[in-house]
């Protein structure tokens, strides 16, 4: 190795170094550089391009040979090689973090494939097996017929798999707190000294608590038989009155603009365009995008109810746009034999021959495809999102529902359009009453 090529890869590692890298991963960093360098056959690095990035990682996406850490691995030691060291104007704006994102394999039990039937078994799925919470899969193993049962009723009872995932996550802790021994032991009387815990050793805020409680009425009325509403008496968690934050117009629009990828900027858009709630936003098909009468079909929103919310016209052209990807990828995926369709309910079970390919989070969703992919991003991805828009864009930092769902406030907009939509809105995403959304 000459004294130039010595010097880059010192610049490489120090550059890691840098970026916060463990000591043990720099070795299999500089691995990937090197043979991402070799590929390019010659070529210089200042002289690549970001198609020419897309492809490399294309070209290794669907690698067997690849764990999906390892291919995120791959990406931010590109990113490191491009933005460190080649200092590439143009790698600031490649989707790094979307590439990485996209490589996650999902968990049995997210939310999108928990309730999916396992082939071979349609009574069973694939959360019933493999819970990825170390509390839930403890509760499965200690008491396997509660757990069982629970799956049952409250999927019987339609409630929503998020629903399901809370409920598990606060009756398994409560139950490992209790160190119970037999399902005979998990008295009601035990469930005032676990919320007082929560609310003073744990400082849980008020919801949280609320939330917790909800769960352990369901498990002891539909999985235990046991009445207990009435029955409690436990200091409760103390709730301060917060003013909300309201953006102005100009505001939302610096904070959008500060969001550099084009696919989050869209998505940050919609919800307050059409009043989508984030979910929505993240799992809208493309059957569900009217663009003769410029609307958005919401299907099975919150109360399991469908709605109809208008598709804003500044959005028309980036949802196209967003359509011919969607295609594209879809047509890559088929080609390299995935592009599985992810099917609702019963339909799953009856076209299970039909489906073929690994589950990953680059399954497109729908009857066609995802107008996003559904797995790119979830709430705690989306929230980073708008607080990193609102910094780049100067803007005040805000909640998504905040964001999505303008109330008046601390802050209120002067402009009397935008306060009329603050009080449309709330019949846009559902609200039967105004005041709800106030």
């Amino acid at each position: 190795m000459d004294d130039a090529a010595s010097r880059f890869w010192d610049k490489y590692i120090l550059k890691t170094t840098s970026y916060n890298v463990l000591e043990s991963a720099r070795r299999w960093y500089v691995r990937h550089a090197e043979v991402f360098i070799k590929a390019q056959s010659g070529r210089r690095l200042t002289t690549l391009t970001a198609d020419d990035i897309e492809r490399y990682l294309k070209e290794n996406d669907r690698s067997e040979k690849l764990a999906d850490w390892q291919f995120r691995q791959m990406v931010d030691a590109l990113r490191i090689l491009f933005i460190g060291v080649v200092s590439s104007a143009r790698a600031d704006k490649f989707d790094w973090s979307g590439w990485q994102a996209d490589a996650r394999e999902l968990p049995a039990d997210h939310a999108t494939i928990a309730r999916r039937a396992i082939k071979g078994d349609h009574s069973k799925t694939l959360s019933d097996s493999a819970p990825s919470d170390k509390a839930v899969n403890q509760f499965r193993l200690r008491f396997p017929e509660l757990y069982s049962r629970f799956i049952a009723v409250i999927r019987g009872l339609q409630y929503s798999i998020r629903t399901e995932k809370t409920y598990f996550f606060w009756v398994a802790r409560f139950v490992l707190h209790g160190r119970f021994g037999t399902a005979d032991e998990i008295q009601p009387d035990r469930i005032a000294p676990y919320l007082e815990h929560l609310a003073v050793n744990r400082n849980v805020a008020p919801n949280t608590q609320s939330v917790a409680l909800n769960a352990f009425i369901f498990f002891y009325r539909h999985i235990l038989r046991l009445e207990v509403e009435g029955k409690l008496n436990y200091k409760r968690a103390t709730k301060p009155r917060r003013l909300p934050v309201v953006l102005s117009v100009d505001e939302i629009n610096r904070l959008l603009r500060g969001i550099d990828n084009a696919l989050y900027r869209l998505m940050a858009s919609l919800p307050y365009g059409s009043g989508l709630r984030l979910m929505e936003c993240i799992r809208l098909r493309i059957c569900d995008l009217d663009f003769d009468y410029k609307q958005i079909i919401v299907r099975d929103g919150k109360g399991k109810k469908d709605r109809v919310v208008p598709m804003p016209e500044s959005l028309v052209a980036s949802l196209k746009e967003q359509l011919e990807k969607v295609r594209s990828l879809h047509d890559e995926d088929l080609e390299a034999g995935y592009g599985e369709v992810h099917l609702p309910n019963e339909t799953r079970v009856e076209l299970m021959d039909a489906l073929s390919g690994p589950v990953k989070s680059t399954v497109i969703d729908g009857p066609f495809g995802s107008v996003f992919n559904l797995h790119r991003i979830d709430m705690p991805d989306f929230a980073a999102i708008l607080a990193d828009g609102a910094v780049r864009g100067e803007a005040p930092t805000t909640g998504c529902v905040k964001y999505g769902h303008p109330r008046p406030g601390a802050r209120v907009a002067p402009d009397p359009i935008h306060l009329l939509l603050t009080r449309l809105v709330g019949g846009e995403i559902g609200h039967d009453e105004v005041l709800v959304t106030l």
